[in-house]
């Protein structure tokens, strides 16, 4: 377990950040109509996440390092209950260093699985989408897991 002293100055203005996004959100959120359709996957997709972060409490955070299907994840779960996602809360929830991060960030927009938006109330802040076709791949990933399962 993580105490704040263990935390750099950097991660913790990262959390802040993400917090602070979060709570942006939260009316946005209380007003979104979530497809219930689709609830079971975003449940499960949501207890992955958890999984996945639960996982750091018993091994070495590098022996799962997935900075760009942590992302993915992530927009997956927001693009369900109608989020927007900035690029600072991306970048917390790939679980990589920021550097890092922005770098998949980058690769992910070259191969078209995400979209990049200005925040019309705050130029300072971009947002991240899935991408129509990533988005048509992640369901047709979590469809394919379901079966097999």
């Amino acid at each position: 377990m993580a105490y704040i002293s263990d935390i750099s100055e950097h991660e913790l203005i990262d959390a802040v950040g993400r917090l602070n996004d979060l709570l942006a959100n939260v009316s946005v959120q209380a007003d979104t109509t979530i497809d219930r359709s689709n609830r079971p996957v975003v449940d499960q997709v949501k207890r992955d996440i958890v999984s996945r972060t639960q996982r750091e409490e018993y091994f070495p955070s590098e022996m799962f390092a997935e900075p760009a299907w942590d992302m993915l994840l992530d927009l997956y779960v927001a693009n369900e209950a109608g989020i927007d996602i900035s690029v600072t809360s991306l970048c917390i929830a790939s679980n990589a260093p920021a550097t890092t991060a922005l770098r998949w960030l980058k690769l992910l927009e070259k191969w078209g699985l995400v979209s990049r938006s200005p925040d019309p109330t705050d130029q300072r802040r971009t947002f991240i989408k899935l991408t129509e076709s990533s988005s048509s791949k992640l369901e047709a990933y979590f469809s394919d897991r379901e079966k097999a399962a």
